[in-house]
C-alpha cells in the first residue's frame, strides 16, 4: 500500500508529458488533400444548387459522402475529377466498399459507377463485372 500512495503522489506532483502532434500527411499529402476536399464541397454545391442533393444509391438526401467511383489509392489523377464523384449515404456507400455483388446491385446508380469504371478503369471494370456476373 505505500508503494501505491508514493506512486499516487507522484503522479500528482509531477506535470503530465506533452504530446507532441504527428504530421498525418507530408506537405505534398496535405495540399492534394485540401485539393480534394474543395472538389468535394464543389460537388455536393452543384448537387444542391441542381436540386440533385440526394443519395444515387437510394435517394434519401441525408448524410450525404463524396464516393470516388475509381478509389484515390488506385489512381491519383482521377482522384479530383468530378465524374470520379457521386453523392452516396454512409449505407450506399458502405454497400459500393464492399465488393459484395448482391450489395452493389442494390445500388441505384450502379449503372452509372460501371460505366465511369468501363471508360476511365477498364481493369477496375472487368473485375467489378466478373465479380457481378456470378450471381
Amino acid at each position: 500500500t505505500r508503494a501505491l500512495e508514493r506512486q499516487k503522489a507522484k503522479m500528482l506532483t509531477t506535470p503530465p508529458k506533452k504530446k507532441i502532434p504527428i504530421p498525418q500527411r507530408s506537405l505534398k499529402g496535405a495540399e492534394q488533400h485540401k485539393e480534394l476536399l474543395k472538389v468535394k464541397h464543389e460537388v455536393r454545391q452543384n448537387a444542391f444548387d441542381n436540386n440533385e442533393y440526394y443519395c444515387k444509391g437510394c435517394g434519401k438526401a441525408t448524410g450525404l459522402d463524396c464516393s470516388h467511383n475509381v478509389g484515390v489509392g488506385q489512381t491519383n489523377e482521377l482522384s479530383k475529377d468530378y465524374d470520379n464523384l457521386v453523392l452516396l449515404c454512409r449505407l450506399c456507400h458502405i454497400k459500393y466498399e464492399s465488393n459484395d455483388p448482391k450489395l452493389m446491385t442494390e445500388l441505384l446508380c450502379i449503372d452509372l459507377i460501371l460505366e465511369y469504371l468501363r471508360i476511365n478503369n477498364p481493369e477496375r471494370y472487368y473485375k467489378k463485372m466478373y465479380k457481378l456476373n456470378r450471381l
